[in-house]
């Protein structure tokens, strides 16, 4: 949002003709933000845990894998802390490898 918003400025200054070294670096910052945010898959799944855009969840603190509620396609994770994420990106029909890989790092059986 902040991106958008910093190129929508810099475009308008630039189509007013106000446009000055700050706004062409306001809409460079702003391409670059929107390609990495484009670029970035929602998650990455790997044998230690996954990552939710840029913060990393070992197995070991998954509680459980459930399906979603009505409307929601992507595997629901229950933490050890009580707070549950949407794997997004992470269809339904995945969630048996995403419970074997809880299962696997944790030792045990995760609901």
């Amino acid at each position: 949002m902040t991106a958008a918003l910093m190129l929508l400025s810099g475009v308008v200054k630039v189509i007013r003709g106000h446009a000055d070294g700050s706004s062409v670096v306001a809409i460079g910052a702003a391409v670059v933000l929107v390609t990495l945010v484009w670029a970035l898959p929602a998650t990455v799944i790997s044998k230690s845990g996954f990552r939710r855009v840029f913060k990393f969840t070992p197995w070991t603190e998954v509680a459980a894998v459930f399906p979603a509620g009505p409307g929601d396609p992507d595997v629901l994770i229950a933490l050890r802390d009580g707070h549950k994420v949407s794997l997004v990106g992470v269809k339904q029909d995945h969630s048996a490898g995403i419970l074997a890989l809880a299962q696997q790092a944790t030792g045990h059986a995760a609901a």
